[in-house]
């Protein structure tokens, strides 16, 4: 439909700038009538003006195409000294598009008409409300323009008399008061009318209730005037014949509206097309229809003292936000009695033997009304009948029984249920009396459900509302996933729907002795645990866990296993202005290596990878060029290295910010050491401002340079507090050799408290 409007919005503003107007021609009507030409003023001389010409080609065209109207020569020579036109080809091609000539899809016909025509007060067939919300959005005085329509002259204009209820059909319809070749004349306005004669509805944004009803009623005492096409414009009651947008405009202009566009851009006399142009300047608003949804009363239900209406809606992409409940008690005065968020309605306001007639409308979110529901009608015709008792017998994973007593003479028991809280039942079921009992089946694992219950007597009705039971379908198996987390841990996600907690189980094998190591709870069905309680490196551990709720406790779930990180890899960087030096350790196991370094945006919203290098199983250190690599001052660099073995990995990411003018090494930074007899005890000097300190130790032979990563080992780093000014390298810790082929290299970085660091580096050779 949107589609259509934006077609048709875009033919009128064509033909409004006076443009050749091809997208639509209309039909021709075969309907003879007298044609007046009056042409006493026009000049006698043998040569007739340029204007002269055209109003006697414009007459030759009507009488040719047997078109019922009529064009005076000093009505044609006011309307081009009013609308100021000085080109008169432009002005005689107005004319000549206003007749433009098209044939039409042949709709239903009834009485050699189309269905939809002259149908009185009566709806003769049923009418399609079932694509659009047009009951729900037209209103009285609203004004249906239809490109093709009328005669196909500039379109057709009709006036909505209201929407009103037939009997015979058992349906409300849309009735317009409209002049058609057939005179003026009642008739239907459904959604096959609409989209065949591409229909727009339009609205005067100023009419009050009084100047609608006023309009209305001007229009229907106008009823069984013959049409005719004057290019006049009539006022009078008394008025002997119309033509479609005329009838209308004078309707409101009598009552103080104007739809007229009295600009250059006006047609001859007042056409529909002037009317719709009113879009443009406010003199109209464009009523949109939408996707119609469709609102169904599915159940009357009497009580003793109120009735319940339930009702529901066809699932579209537009979710109702709320419902109106109108009631009548002669299905012809209709009153809304309630506006509600929920499915159901309880109406109090009622009495016992008296027959109410209901009917719903629904609003999206965007206040769009649905088309009207169906009408359904009830009657209490009981005072007190005791209600019946409803138990719970039975839970299953996807099941739950229930019972049910009351006295003698019930005929069967509704069946309630609601998925959410004690509101929002729906109807699930009806059961014979004699069946006592009702499985609930295709429920999810748990998931809580409320029911309850009315029972209904044989020429009594219906009872109240039994108490409200609510239980729980039986929890199922669990589902574990389990994934390494970081070096040292493993992150559990158990998912059980129902659960408030789990148990959770570990083991060394798949087979092997699964111990609790813990108990977690469950929110909202989301719950996840963190296993780094002195986990080996390079070792797969197996877990399983187990759920619980109020009602159950579940089977244990799957056995879910993952390997915890091949090792422990360490990185220490160093930089000056040729660029970063990155150091790190190889683990045992490794015959695989990727680096990778990402740089910092300068918009701060992320990182993007500037280097990725896969490495020899055998290097331990890289240099990440500054020229090379484009390195940025006081720019933030995240390093991640990669050790694969066959089957498991391990990573490390470390970051470093580029300070290429402050020195690596200092001699701020005494470094110094002593030979123990259980070890190398180094010892330095404190700086001003210092936030954490860094010792790093590697192994080498000698002669070696420290840029020379293939021939270094890295044994450790450490991180010390900023009080700290000694640490002890022990023998046995570190293994270190006294051979005069090894020697170590101990490196010390200084940070201050704004991320900057001075450092310094000492050879050690044990003893």
């Amino acid at each position: 439909m949107k589609k259509k409007v934006c077609i048709l919005l875009i033919a009128i503003l064509v033909v409004l700038l006076s443009l050749e107007f091809d997208n639509y021609t209309y039909a021709a009507v075969n309907d003879s009538a007298e044609v007046i030409l009056d042409i006493e003023d026009i000049s006698e001389t043998n040569e007739m003006s340029e204007l002269e010409k055209a109003y006697q080609e414009i007459n030759n065209y009507i009488i040719q195409n047997n078109l019922p109207a009529e064009i005076t020569w000093e009505q044609f020579l006011q309307e081009f000294e009013l609308i100021g036109n000085s080109d008169v080809q432009q002005y005689k091609n107005k004319y000549i598009d206003l007749f433009s000539i098209q044939q039409e899809e042949n709709p239903k016909l009834r009485n050699n008409k189309p269905w939809f025509y002259d149908t009185k007060e009566e709806l003769p067939i049923k009418a399609n409300y079932s694509n659009y919300n047009l009951l729900s959005t037209v209103k009285k005085g609203d004004i249906l323009f239809e490109a093709r329509g009328g005669f196909y002259i500039t379109g057709h204009i009709a006036i909505v008399e209201g929407i009103f209820y037939s009997e015979q059909q058992d349906q409300e319809y849309i009735r317009v008061i409209e002049a058609t070749s057939y005179g003026v004349i009642r008739s239907v306005v459904d959604d096959d009318r609409y989209d065949s004669r591409l229909g727009v509805f339009l609205r005067a944004p100023n009419a009050t209730a009084n100047i609608i009803d006023s309009a209305v009623d001007f229009c229907i005492s106008q009823l069984g005037k013959p049409y005719y096409l004057d290019f006049m414009l009539d006022l009078e009651e008394n008025q002997p014949d119309w033509y479609c947008s005329e009838l209308v405009w004078a309707a409101y202009f009598r009552n103080g509206i104007d739809l007229e566009n009295w600009s250059s851009l006006s047609e001859p006399g007042i056409t529909p097309r002037d009317i719709l142009s009113g879009i443009f300047d406010g003199r109209v608003e464009q009523i949109h229809d939408s996707e119609a949804v469709n609102i169904t009363i599915d159940e009357l239900v009497p009580y003793n003292d109120h009735i319940e209406v339930y009702y529901s809606y066809e699932f579209t992409i537009y979710d109702m936000k709320s419902y109106k409940i109108y009631r009548s008690e002669d299905r012809v005065h209709w009153n809304e009695i309630a506006e509600t968020n929920d499915g159901y309605y309880s109406d109090y306001d009622v009495q016992i033997n008296k027959e109410y007639f209901y009917r719903v409308v629904g609003y999206n979110y965007e206040e769009t009304p649905s088309n009207p529901s169906n009408i359904e009608n009830v009657i209490i015709r009981c005072d007190t009948i005791p209600v019946p008792t409803l138990r719970i017998e039975n839970r299953e994973e996807t099941a739950i029984t229930l019972s049910f007593y009351a006295e003698q003479g019930v005929t069967y028991f509704n069946i309630y249920r609601s998925m959410f809280n004690s509101d929002n039942f729906k109807k699930i079921a009806t059961v014979e009396a004699e069946e006592k009992y009702y499985t609930d089946t295709g429920l999810r694992s748990g998931n809580t459900y409320y029911y309850k219950i009315s029972a209904v007597y044989s020429g009594l009705g219906t009872t109240n509302f039994s108490n409200i039971k609510n239980t729980k379908a039986k929890l199922t198996t669990p589902i574990l996933h389990v994934s390494k987390y970081n070096k040292e841990g493993m992150r559990l996600d158990p998912f059980l729907n129902g659960a408030t907690s789990f148990d959770i189980y570990r083991a060394d094998s798949v087979d092997g002795n699964y111990e609790k190591i813990a108990t977690i709870p469950c929110e909202n069905n989301l719950a996840w645990y963190m296993d780094n309680d002195n986990l080996e490196y390079n070792h797969e551990y197996f877990y399983k866990v187990q759920g619980f709720n109020e009602y159950d406790e579940s089977a244990f779930s799957n056995s879910a296993s993952a390997k915890t990180e091949l090792g422990n890899i360490s990185i220490v960087t160093r930089g000056d202005k040729k660029g970063i030096r990155i150091f790190w350790n190889i683990l045992e196991e490794t015959n695989r290596q990727v680096l990778s370094v990402s740089e910092k945006n300068s918009d701060g919203t992320g990182y993007t990878e500037i280097a990725r290098t896969e490495l020899d199983k055998t290097t331990s250190t890289y240099f990440l060029s500054s020229t090379k690599y484009n390195l940025k001052p006081d720019t933030v660099y995240i390093i991640t290295i990669l050790e694969y073995s066959n089957d498991n990995y391990a990573s490390r990411r470390d970051s470093k910010t580029y300070l290429p003018n402050n020195p690596d090494y200092s001699s701020k930074i005494n470094l110094n050491y002593t030979n123990k007899t259980d070890g190398v005890n180094v010892t330095w000097n404190k700086l001003d401002n210092t936030s954490t300190q860094k010792l790093v130790i590697y192994e080498c032979k000698k002669n070696s340079s420290i840029d020379d990563g293939f021939n270094y080992k890295f044994l450790d780093d450490i991180t010390l507090n900023n009080n700290i000014n000694t640490y002890l390298f022990s023998k046995s810790k570190y293994q270190l050799k006294t051979s005069n082929e090894y020697q170590y290299t101990i490196l010390i970085y200084v940070y201050n408290t704004e991320g900057s660091y001075l450092a310094n580096s000492v050879m050690v050779s044990v003893k």
